[in-house]
């Protein structure tokens, strides 16, 4: 019955993020042949599109001399009235937060924003919670690095804000989200808020529109043409229509923080971009920024890990990792139905850009596998890392997931995000608890990477505290536990689904079998009624989610975005649980004739509710208003 759970939340929690396609589609194990040319790259693509459920499709390929081949496959709607060309304009979502951190870099090289300066300092208008801010205060680095601790946005903060919204007025949509679950510098874990804090930054230090000087600062330098982060007449003529991954149409959304998701662009002209970044900052023959400045840009460096040497992760509004066993730096997007990527190699000195206007991972990652496949096969191959002895054993045990990007989801992470790592021939194998794992090569001093790759992309370190952490690239971040603390929340709901699962078959023969002479005079009646009320206020509150989840992602948000039928019933169903639990092992514990199966089985269904809705209770889902929830302070 927890099933949905995860998609609902997946489904805001990647609203124009990174994590889309490095999770909910995770790269195909499978390996292809690489296209031998530009014309077998161009019918493979072709093929995808043809045989998916991408509507239509828009890639480019990049060299340090700029676009080398582009091309546009499928239609911009559904209805195929109009064919995607090279101009067409798409929602490239996160990948804005690219030209949000290039933009901080660039001032911050001229001495106009300081990124170590105290957000409090430089934009005091904005609310944030921080109970470490007198010993680790929310920095503007921490914005773009996403370690300020921040909650993701929530359901509220995702609604249609108009075309006119300034980064303040998005921000003081909802404060609450903005809480520091754990030291700032501390962990990265993606916040869509945190760019659009920065850009507040840059707007207040410069007294400029952030989105003028992004036209003035970089768009024009590169020659990007007919690129915006606004609707504008130019972009409704050629942007694209969206869609679910169900083909629903998606409609245009304008959010209330633009610079981290609405930018609207062409594949070619984000190539402009990418090829830029693949030339180090030059244009034309100067340095728009210095070749140390490109590098800042790819390089995060607040974070336990970054200090402790993994290079991968989150810098300025561009990360690291591994596609095809090669490092890649660039970004990933998704909004209203549309889904991104840019890319490029520094080993190979090329890049790609690939767009579409579908929500649907599965032929959106084929088709950028194949875009990378080709410009590998254009380039001498890299070796892998040499494995180095390190005491793996030291290592092992069980370890929990501790830095969610959405708070919402940590009731579920808690119980069910557990990596069991132990070492076999020479290697740690990561793995879930039950089930096949991934084979880790160890690099020395607690560094690995899978096997394959070129670069280590995760680390176990231990903490200023004393407890054993394992660090992924730069989203997750895991807690060595004992068993008890892995298994007991998952047992916990394991055994409230099993129970409740019985006591609806026993009522279910109970009722079946009285007609017929049995149990007439057990009086079950006066010890199952309250379990039963107990499990009826829980499945109202998942089909709560469940039936407002249904329809697009707008839809979506809608309903659970704001006081409504859906979520006064969640928040109403998750109050009267505990209560049905509580009276029911009352009744239990006291019924007088009736059966002691009867009272025992009751007794144990509501026992275990009630356990589970004091687990549910410790991370503030009981009473909870969805639209807008306290994240649970939980770090050092």
């Amino acid at each position: 019955m927890w099933k949905f759970l995860p998609a609902v939340a997946a489904a805001f929690a990647t609203a124009f993020s990174p994590v889309f396609l490095s999770t909910a589609c995770a790269e195909e194990k499978e390996e292809q042949k690489a296209p031998a040319s530009l014309e077998e790259l161009d019918q493979r693509i072709a093929e995808v599109v043809a045989k998916g459920s991408p509507v239509g499709l828009e890639v480019a390929l990049v060299d340090a001399s700029g676009v080398i081949w582009s091309n546009g496959y499928g239609y911009l709607d559904k209805e195929k009235t109009r064919p995607v060309e090279t101009t067409t304009a798409f929602r490239a979502g996160s990948i804005s937060k690219s030209f949000t951190g290039l933009l901080a870099e660039m001032l911050s090289e001229e001495g106009v924003l300081d990124l170590n300066a105290k957000l409090k300092d430089v934009v005091p208008e904005i609310e944030f919670t921080n109970k470490w801010e007198a010993t680790d205060p929310v920095r503007l680095v921490h914005l773009s690095e996403h370690t300020t601790g921040w909650d993701d946005i929530q359901f509220s903060e995702y609604r249609d804000f108009g075309p006119d919204v300034t980064p303040l007025e998005g921000l003081a949509a909802n404060p609450v989200s903005r809480t520091s679950r754990w030291r700032p510098g501390r962990y990265a874990s993606y916040c869509n808020s945190g760019p659009v804090a920065l850009a507040a930054a840059i707007e207040k230090m410069t007294g400029e529109k952030y989105e003028d000087l992004v036209d003035e600062r970089i768009f024009a330098p590169l020659g990007i043409e007919g690129a915006s982060f606004l609707l504008t007449d130019d972009v409704k003529g050629r942007i694209s229509k969206s869609y679910s991954s169900k083909l629903l149409e998606e409609p245009y959304v304008h959010i209330g923080l633009r610079a981290s998701g609405s930018l609207n662009i062409s594949a070619s002209e984000l190539g402009k971009f990418v090829a830029f970044l693949i030339r180090r900052g030059e244009v034309n023959g100067e340095q728009l920024i210095p070749p140390e400045a490109a590098t800042r840009i790819e390089t995060p460096t607040t974070s336990l890990a970054a200090e402790a040497g993994l290079k991968l992760g989150y810098g300025l509004g561009n990360y690291g990792s591994s596609i095809k066993d090669r490092v890649f730096h660039g970004h990933t997007g998704g909004i209203d139905g549309f889904i991104s990527q840019y890319g490029y190699s520094k080993e190979t000195g090329t890049g790609f850009v690939i767009m579409s206007n579908t929500a649907d991972g599965k032929p959106f990652v084929e088709a950028r596998n194949l875009l990378v496949s080709y410009l590998l096969s254009q380039s001498a191959l890299v070796e892998p890392a040499a494995a180095k002895a390190d005491d793996l054993a030291r290592y092992e045990g069980m370890y929990r997931q501790i830095t969610p990007r959405t708070e919402f989801a940590r009731v579920l992470s808690d119980a069910f995000d557990i990596a069991r790592v132990h070492a076999e021939d020479g290697k740690l194998v990561v793995s879930p608890p039950f089930g096949e794992g991934v084979s880790l090569t160890p690099l020395g001093d607690g560094f690995f990477t899978a096997e394959g790759r070129t670069q280590a992309d995760r680390m176990i370190l231990t903490t200023p505290e004393g407890a054993m952490e394992m660090h992924r690239s730069f989203q997750d971040a895991y807690r060595r536990v004992s068993l008890i603390e892995a298994y007991a929340p998952v047992a916990i709901i394991g055994a409230a689904a099993i129970l409740s699962a019985l006591a609806l078959l026993s009522t279910l023969i109970w009722i079946l079998a009285r007609p017929f002479g049995a149990f007439r005079n057990s009086n079950r009646w006066r010890v199952y009624t309250l379990p039963l009320l107990a499990i009826a206020s829980l499945a109202a509150c998942l089909g709560a989610f469940a039936l407002a989840s249904m329809g697009s992602g707008t839809e979506a948000i809608e309903r659970l975005g704001a006081p409504s039928l859906w979520t006064r019933t969640i928040q109403i169903s998750t109050y009267l649980l505990p209560i049905f639990a509580a009276l029911g092992v009352y009744a239990a514990l006291t019924a007088r004739g009736t059966s002691i199966f009867a009272r025992m089985q009751a007794g144990a269904t509501s026992l275990v509710l009630l356990l589970l809705s004091g687990y549910l209770w410790t991370y503030g889902w009981i009473g909870m208003t969805v639209w807008s929830y306290a994240p649970k302070v939980v770090g050092v």
